[in-house]
């Protein structure tokens, strides 16, 4: 077993953000490895007083990137969510990439809310704002959404130009 010590040193933070890989064919064993070090780090976060932020992320695969869009992440990260729950994981936030699809992201936020505690973050994956404005109007009904993380999205242009010497600070 790790020792959890060093959480304690390295993370003087108002809260804590992992991200989680999840597919419904990923390696078992994988899965299985993955679980345990979630569930460690919610331990540890409830012992510290930390909030969890919990970032699903699913990758696609062959699947027709509209319909694995729509429907396909939708539904992978509603199970990654059930089965969370089953084990006892529930991160004060759940931080899940956009839906174009409302079927999709009312399926993500009946999910969530089957923890009425826990609560939503849209994640921005540094698109294009279009898409952020579709994600927006697919989840505008949602109970569970609490903010979006769109900073690469709206600041990535500014930052490089900013960190690469072609503009200055003052704009």
């Amino acid at each position: 077993a790790r020792a959890t010590e060093p959480f304690s040193a390295a993370l003087a933070v108002a809260f804590v953000k992992v991200p989680a890989r999840y597919r419904t064919d990923d390696d078992p064993e994988v899965l299985a490895e993955q679980w345990a070090k979630l569930e460690a780090l919610q331990v540890w976060c409830r012992g510290a007083g930390k909030p969890l932020v919990l970032e699903v992320l699913v990758a696609r695969k062959q699947e027709p990137e509209e319909t694995f869009e729509a429907s396909g992440r939708p539904a992978m990260l509603a199970a990654f969510i059930a089965e969370a729950y089953r084990r006892g994981l529930t991160p004060e936030f759940w931080k899940i990439e956009g839906t174009l699809a409302r079927t999709g992201a009312n399926a993500i936020d009946v999910a969530i809310a089957a923890n009425p505690a826990c609560r939503q973050i849209i994640l921005g994956k540094a698109a294009e704002l279009a898409t952020i404005d579709r994600w927006f109007s697919a989840c505008a009904a949602s109970t569970k959404a609490s903010g979006f993380a769109v900073g690469r999205s709206v600041l990535w242009d500014t930052a490089d130009a900013y960190l690469t010497g072609t503009q200055g600070a003052s704009h």
